[in-house]
């Protein structure tokens, strides 16, 4: 995942290791948050919110640091019961209906995108 991110210049290269660990903590797709970070914010490079790559909250919330926002994004989708379609079916589609405000349709091709240009760069 480092790899990834420097691929595109990221500034989150430093915390691959944060989101790998996180994902198995909170139990979600390991290409889930660095997907939705490649999409709301160029992987950190337009951030809505301080230290915020996901483009969470409304209005975006700031963050300490990029671990703190990565736990507080997944456990947010893995354990609460905004999410709970999620949780259950695991499809983009369901996500998109509460996370996203924009164009769904858009957000879970680029998503979906970025999670497989992941999983081949690994």
């Amino acid at each position: 995942m480092r790899r990834f991110f420097q691929a595109y210049g990221s500034p989150l290269a430093d915390y691959a290791q944060d989101f790998i660990t996180i994902s198995e903590d909170t139990n979600t797709e390991w290409t889930l948050l660095p997907a939705i970070s490649a999409t709301e914010s160029t992987m950190g490079k337009r951030e809505c919110g301080s230290k915020n790559p996901f483009g969470y909250g409304n209005p975006c919330w700031d963050f300490p640091d990029y671990p703190t926002a990565i736990r507080a994004v997944a456990n947010t989708i893995s354990t609460s019961p905004t999410y709970r379609k999620y949780q259950k079916d695991h499809d983009l589609v369901s996500l998109s209906q509460k996370y996203n405000g924009g164009d769904r349709q858009k957000w879970v091709k680029t998503v979906s995108y970025f999670q497989e240009r992941l999983r081949a760069f690994h």
